[in-house]
């Protein structure tokens, strides 16, 4: 059953993770107060879309035997940590 979705998952992942990771960038330019339907934008893609879209790839990467999809899904399940990093972390070096 699984090896049905090797090849279809070895097709698409590079488009996917590409895809994904626009996502990830989009994020940096939405602002945090932005609400849609009375949640909270910002924090409703980057703490709940992006731990779906992290457990999907590490799902994906096991089917099909790719360490970079594993790799992948861990950075997208910390994306939150990790623009909070950035943003807090890194970005005040460079000043205000």
């Amino acid at each position: 059953m699984l090896a049905q979705f090797r090849p279809l998952i070895n097709r698409y992942a590079k488009p996917y993770l590409v895809l994904v990771c626009l996502l990830w960038l989009a994020m940096f330019f939405v602002r945090w107060d932005t609400m849609v339907l009375g949640y909270n934008l910002y924090f409703l893609v980057m703490q709940k879309g992006f731990l779906i879209l992290g457990i999907l790839t590490i799902l994906m990467g096991a089917i099909s035997k790719r360490w970079g999809l594993i790799l992948f899904g861990l950075l997208f399940c910390g994306a939150f940590w990790i623009n909070l990093f950035i943003f807090f972390g890194i970005l005040p070096v460079f000043g205000n």
